[in-house]
């Protein structure tokens, strides 16, 4: 009961996260970099609740005076949280959008509902067929172009990424990371090529 008592007070400040992937994917006023920081704070809100949810309120505040950016591939950002620092900005100084943090928004429990079905609906502890359902669920709802598989190296999820090949219906990049560092070059020219050939793809369609 005390568990349920406490999900409910921070249950709304989880609901201004969630704005905030509004305001990422539906209004294209925000970047999927500032985003993912803030979903993935909602893990322990930083220790604290109150300043948390003011830093929310003035992001939000912010994103709403922005002009939307409608133009650019959209992505979908998939698997753990990525250790390349600058994987986000060097995605989308390419532009590219990145509208989608799969994991990342996992940990604000979108959907509501009691603590038992918010954990129920929680995919990141669980195989890659639980998380298909939300990941084509999202993939189709937002609109999304392509993916940029992210996993560790030697981490189980590698295999992971053949499924994600075979059930998605939308082009997959798969980057790997091993080390706390930087895009390297060669990730650089994977990323380049990808975003150049979704555009492309996304050009003969119209």
């Amino acid at each position: 009961e005390r568990a349920e008592e406490v999900k409910k007070l921070l249950d709304p400040l989880r609901a201004r996260v969630h704005r905030l992937d509004e305001l990422l994917w539906k209004e294209n006023r925000a970047r999927g970099a500032e985003v993912q920081i803030f979903e993935l704070s909602t893990s322990d809100f930083e220790g604290d609740p109150a300043s948390f949810g003011l830093r929310v309120e003035e992001k939000i505040q912010e994103l709403e005076s922005r002009p939307p950016e409608t133009e650019g591939v959209r992505i979908g950002f998939l698997g753990v949280p990525p250790i390349v620092r600058d994987i986000y900005d060097r995605v989308e100084s390419q532009g590219a959008r990145i509208v989608f943090n799969e994991v990342q928004r996992q940990f604000s429990l979108p959907g509501g509902g009691s603590l038992v079905e918010a954990y129920h609906r929680y995919t990141y502890p669980y195989g890659i067929y639980a998380r298909l359902e939300d990941i084509e669920r999202e993939v189709r709802r937002r609109r999304i172009d392509g993916v940029i598989h992210y996993v560790q190296a030697f981490c189980f999820r590698g295999i992971e990424d053949l499924v994600l090949r075979r059930r998605l219906d939308v082009p997959v990049l798969t980057l790997q990371g091993d080390l706390p560092t930087r895009v390297t070059e060669t990730m650089q020219i994977r990323i380049e090529a990808f975003i150049d050939m979704l555009d492309r793809r996304k050009k003969s369609r119209r």
